[in-house]
């Protein structure tokens, strides 16, 4: 069913797309190396993986149709927690970013995002600027990410006053990826936005009409010609000019003559550079990869400091451990580059790294698939991040940055459904 998308469906769909855009796409490919062999490997062990486990949980829940769950007063006491801690988590990000930071946003969204990167590719990290408070609020930040789908799935049955208010929560990070100027946090909220509504439609038996697909196509539209700009934006402030960095900036993707020709006429130039850059964005990633696994020191594995670097800020801030986001980040032969959810279980682990894990997501990814056909909660609250964590994976690890907080307030709100002793009456 399209609209309960299987995770090895979407990987399917991925494959196709990547593969069909390489063929077409108006761009050279600067580095290839047969280490991109270690991404096709990786990919085929989590498809082999959520391919017959699905199958094996399907039949053993014995599946015949999908369950929509109702919302309990268990539930809706969980939800008025989530969206508690959400709005101060929410209203303490934006006092740290635009206030306690110090990030000057005079001269613009692009001069804040490079000035906020340098902070974090430097020695002079931006723990230094942020305190308990900033930690605080970073982890109640996440809870966001439950809010938006509960109340995606359960609009109806909830107070309208609470909906309201969890519409403005649920907005608060597209807001945040705007004022960063990343297209990358944009494209995360609207794509588990869009699974969560996926489903709900799915199992509501709402047929997706040409309405609903003008507007989806239009809010695709608004996240990549927003992406094109800020980062077009970025390269007139690093570079000057946009021809500058193909020379400075060593890209493995390159524009063909066709781009570079019209890139020289001057009604033509922004546009054909908004074309490379959104088909180099979407490719670079396995290029990346080849590079990292090529270049990196074997000897430099950090064992899940790279993956898990989240939390060992957390305590960082808090004072319990010492961390240094810079070490990190010269262990990379091209730090912030998208390197594909592979780069960092690479640098972590090494190729045991790339065995291993794509096995557990894929048995994860097939249990939280099956159990949410069935009505779990938890599943429904949990699936949508791994959606859009698939589908990012040509780019980046979701699970190596900030959005670990997110992971992390799904688990702990899936906790306290399992110990809340509420009734379960429906509401």
């Amino acid at each position: 069913m399209l609209k309960n998308l299987s995770p090895h469906a979407l990987v399917f769909f991925i494959l196709f797309f990547l593969g069909g855009l390489a063929v077409v796409a108006p761009v050279e490919i600067g580095y290839f190396s047969f280490s991109v062999l270690w991404v096709f490997l990786s990919v085929a062990l989590f498809l082999i993986f959520s391919l017959s486990f699905s199958f094996y949980f399907l039949n053993n829940y014995n599946v015949k149709r999908l369950v929509r769950p109702s919302m309990t007063n268990r539930l809706l006491l969980v939800f008025k927690i989530c969206l508690f801690l959400s709005v101060i988590g929410v209203l303490v990000r934006f006092l740290d970013l635009l206030f306690l930071r110090g990030i000057d946003f005079s001269g613009g969204l692009s001069e804040a995002r490079i000035s906020l990167q340098a902070l974090t590719y430097s020695s002079d990290s931006d723990i230094k600027k942020a305190g308990m408070l900033s930690a605080i609020g970073a982890v109640f930040y996440g809870f966001v990410f439950p809010v938006t789908i509960m109340l995606i799935m359960f609009w109806d049955e909830i107070n309208k006053k609470y909906c309201y208010v969890a519409v403005i929560v649920a907005v608060a990070p597209a807001i945040e990826s705007i004022l960063n100027a990343g297209v990358m946090g944009l494209g995360f909220v609207l794509l588990y936005t869009t699974f969560g509504f996926l489903y709900r439609w799915c199992v509501n038996g709402y047929v997706v009409g040409v309405r609903t697909l003008l507007y989806f196509s239009f809010v695709c539209f608004f996240v990549l010609i927003s992406g094109a700009w800020f980062f077009i934006s970025r390269i007139e402030v690093m570079f000057g000019d946009v021809g500058d960095y193909f020379f400075y900036n060593r890209a493995l993707i390159l524009p063909n003559e066709n781009v570079l020709s019209a890139m020289d006429v001057p009604f033509l130039r922004e546009l054909a550079f908004g074309v490379y850059w959104l088909v180099s964005y979407l490719l670079q990633g396995i290029v990346e990869f080849a590079f990292l696994v090529d270049n990196f020191d074997e000897n430099s594995h950090l064992n899940g400091s790279k993956q898990f670097f989240i939390v060992n800020k957390f305590f960082s801030i808090l004072g319990v451990v010492e961390f240094s986001a810079y070490e990190i980040t010269i262990a990379n032969p091209r730090p912030g580059r998208y390197q594909t959810v592979f780069g960092d279980v690479y640098m972590d682990f090494g190729f045991l790294g790339l065995i291993f894990q794509p096995v557990i997501l894929g048995v994860v990814c097939a249990y939280l698939y099956v159990k949410r056909m069935i009505g779990s909660v938890s599943a429904i609250i949990l699936y949508p991040f791994f959606q859009a964590s698939i589908v990012m994976g040509p780019l980046i690890n979701t699970f190596s940055g900030s959005r670990m907080y997110a992971l992390a307030a799904c688990l702990m709100v899936i906790i306290m459904i399992k110990f809340s002793f509420s009734g379960d009456d429906k509401v």
